[in-house]
């Protein structure tokens, strides 16, 4: 069997894209829409997280609204280990950049550098490729499983925060834990 994400118009209740992954994936074990739709409003990008040892990472052009296709446009190591290692991704508003987290850590997934950009009706940009670092908790917090994240709008995709398995949120600066 191989994974497949499916992407439904709400109106319609018709089915607007299927995203087929590698048959070693196992299943998708998240996945985060980035701000846009494929028309005027920007692109449409897509980030899932595959359940293989490697959490394989891989950001989608989904079509959007133009009903194009999907293609893949990148993929890298998400986390290694046994699954789960990753509970989500998130896309910041207002930047091209998204976060993973999971099993005592946040990666934070930026364009790649060199990378080609691809041209976003309504203007503005988005890369073809990403590369992932994970995020320093520094002396400021012990690491702990990050459960959900959020970046704050305004900030161009600088500050994120993110709830632990502890009870605890996590403020970031960049990949820096700022705060807890």
């Amino acid at each position: 069997r191989v994974p497949v994400v499916c992407v439904w118009e709400v109106a319609t209740g018709q089915e607007v894209a299927r995203i087929v992954h590698e048959p070693g994936d196992r299943g998708v074990v998240a996945l985060a829409f980035a701000p846009g739709d494929g028309g005027a409003h920007g692109s449409a990008r897509l980030v899932t997280v595959s359940s293989d040892n490697k959490h394989t990472t891989r950001v989608w052009d989904w079509g959007g609204l133009s009903r194009i296709p999907p293609r893949q446009l990148c993929a890298g190591v998400g986390f290694n280990g046994t699954p789960p290692q990753i509970h989500g991704a998130v896309w910041s508003v207002d930047s091209d950049r998204f976060v993973t987290f999971g099993a005592k850590h946040v990666k934070l997934w930026t364009p790649a550098t060199g990378t080609a950009l691809v041209a976003v009706k309504g203007g503005g940009a988005s890369a073809r490729s990403y590369t992932g670092k994970v995020c320093v908790f520094g002396a400021n917090a012990a690491p702990s499983d990050a459960l959900c994240g959020v970046f704050l709008p305004g900030s161009g995709g600088r500050r994120l925060i993110t709830g632990h398995a502890s009870g605890k949120l996590c403020v970031w600066d960049g990949r820096e834990c700022a705060r807890v």
